[in-house]
């Protein structure tokens, strides 16, 4: 049985300087493979505009992130990166993260759910479709329910060529899965504020061609 960490100090991070910077680094090139994870260049730009970013501690050591984009429908937040480093995995720091954002984003006033993307377990090599599947578990064990999507969407990665399959998952705080006109926004939404895509961009509309009819 893996031992517990010790309960981690659950913080905001307003900028990334220092030891902090170089950890997240770590943290950040040992949880995604280089075409899912942005520079920390276009994360400092994140923070300064739209972004928040939420580190847990032991002692002065990084050990794991959420960051967190907030996007423009009213009480709908979207879940960018949760990533634990790799000597505390399976300690409960990934939950304990999750738990921590969901108290913080619950308690205000029109709160309504957390945006989760994941990569699709449908795609890549053998380990890498076990180790989505299990990312993806995590989530449903913690609450995450899918969007009623009709399939997986296909976005551009951030080396600027290859492309990244997704799904959306819904974490509620206090509303139920967005359905109709407020899921499509939901979409839209987390497309230009995660992507860059707007309407009428041939990926934007294979991605609205999924919403149920």
């Amino acid at each position: 049985m893996v031992a517990a960490s010790p309960s981690p100090l659950l913080v905001p991070i307003a900028r990334l300087e220092g030891r902090v910077r170089e950890q997240f680094r770590a943290i950040l090139h040992q949880s995604f493979p280089p075409n899912e994870r942005e520079s920390l260049e276009s994360i400092d730009r994140r923070l300064a505009d739209n972004a928040t970013l939420h580190g847990a501690f032991i002692g002065e050591d990084l050990v794991g992130f959420a960051l967190i984009l907030a996007l423009d429908v009213d009480g709908v937040v979207l879940l960018d990166y949760l990533a634990v480093a790799d000597e505390h995995r399976n300690r409960g720091l990934g939950r304990a993260l999750l738990e921590y954002m969901c108290g913080l984003y619950g308690a205000q006033g029109d709160a309504g759910g957390i945006l989760l993307e994941v990569e699709s377990d449908q795609w890549g090599t053998e380990e890498e479709r076990y180790l989505r599947s299990r990312r993806i578990a995590f989530y449903r064990r913690n609450g995450a329910v899918s969007l009623p999507l009709a399939g997986h969407l296909e976005m551009p990665g951030t080396d600027g060529t290859s492309l990244i399959y997704t799904k959306l998952l819904w974490l509620p705080l206090a509303d139920r899965p967005p359905v109709g006109e407020r899921l499509r926004a939901c979409l839209l939404s987390f497309l230009r504020y995660c992507y860059g895509l707007q309407e009428g961009d041939p990926r934007t509309e294979a991605a609205l061609s999924l919403l149920p009819d």
